[in-house]
């Protein structure tokens, strides 16, 4: 994997020295991969990190576990969190949308205007 993401960021050149990157976690596997390679890459790329986790509140406990192993991965890497939450099903249906829709559109207005108080990259 970190030659993979090596050879993009080479292809690729989104980062430079100085940047502060926001980083989406959701707790699954891809996104705690990423959160650990840029945690060990940061010194060395000369780049401030920091997380984002959002709650859609669509799995009940599953969901709040979720929350709970990402604050706890951030803590132990000495990762910033930033963390909101939203019952995005409520919000589906109030708008007559999908609740995909309606997840995808809070969660990226949260890492948006996390990014802007930052001004970090996401």
């Amino acid at each position: 994997m970190e030659q993979s993401i090596k050879r993009i960021l080479k292809d690729y050149p989104m980062l430079t020295a100085g940047d502060k990157l926001l980083l989406a976690c959701s707790g699954g596997a891809d996104s705690s991969a990423m959160l650990d390679f840029f945690s060990k890459k940061a010194q060395e790329w000369g780049l401030t990190v920091y997380a984002a986790h959002f709650n859609h509140k669509l799995r009940g406990a599953e969901s709040e576990r979720d929350e709970e192993f990402v604050t706890r991965q951030c803590e132990w890497r000495g990762i910033p969190l930033y963390k909101s939450s939203r019952e995005v099903a409520e919000t589906a249906a109030r708008q007559k949308i999908s609740v995909e829709m309606a997840a995808r559109q809070a969660r990226y207005e949260f890492l948006e205007e996390i990014a802007d108080q930052l001004e970090a990259k996401i």
